[in-house]
């Protein structure tokens, strides 16, 4: 029900979207691109019990003008740590804690966004909200003595973003933030409250065209 719930408010975004009126604010423009460079930080308590460590985060979009001020594109990052420390073991006998272990987390990002530039807020800095959908790889793993996990996901997410952004002719640099949810993962083909929660707050650099 989670999956279908997520997908029809993103249609009914892209719905909205294609029905836009136009606003004489925006530069002519077909899209742009961009690379981010952002902090990573995941807010699921669940997964904080597996002690993956927050980090960089690294991603590449790339957006098309639909309408006056509307963008439909998408997003790929790429995010991995790896540390040794205590874990939570989630188990049949009880939740033990252990120590000395060799942990690592990937993720892998694939975003399908909305985008809205709101106007220009001076002659050179813009303001643009964004949501979307995301189908999100994950791999989960963690070593030690009597424990091994390797587990690989595809989780279905959802994300909002807010992006301010600088232009220098056709270049532009900017901030941004994200927030992005995600269903539940298993681990050792057991459904588990495991989620990749996470915001974002960093930095990127493009190109309109």
């Amino acid at each position: 029900m989670k999956k279908y719930l997520v997908l029809s408010v993103f249609f009914l975004i892209l719905s909205s979207a294609a029905n836009a009126h136009a606003v004489q604010n925006i530069r002519h423009e077909s899209g742009f691109a961009a690379l981010k460079m952002d902090y990573l930080k995941f807010t699921d308590n669940d997964l904080k019990k597996f002690g993956p460590e927050d980090g960089p985060y690294v991603g590449l979009e790339a957006y098309a003008l639909m309408r006056p001020h509307w963008y439909v594109g998408a997003e790929i990052g790429y995010f991995n740590r790896d540390s040794c420390g205590c874990v939570f073991v989630y188990g049949g006998d009880g939740s033990p804690v252990m120590c000395d272990v060799d942990k690592e987390l990937t993720i892998v990002p694939i975003e399908l966004n909305v985008k809205y530039n709101t106007g220009y807020l001076t002659d050179t800095a813009s303001l643009m909200i964004g949501a979307g959908v995301s189908y999100n790889y994950a791999k989960l793993e963690a070593s030690a003595i009597d424990l091994n996990i390797h587990k690989k996901d595809w989780l279905i997410g959802a994300q909002i973003s807010l992006d301010v952004n600088f232009e220098f002719n056709r270049f532009f640099l900017g901030i941004n933030g994200k927030y992005q949810v995600t269903e539940k993962m298993q681990i050792k083909d057991i459904d588990t409250d495991v989620k990749i929660d996470n915001w974002r707050v960093g930095g990127q650099i493009g190109m309109r065209f």
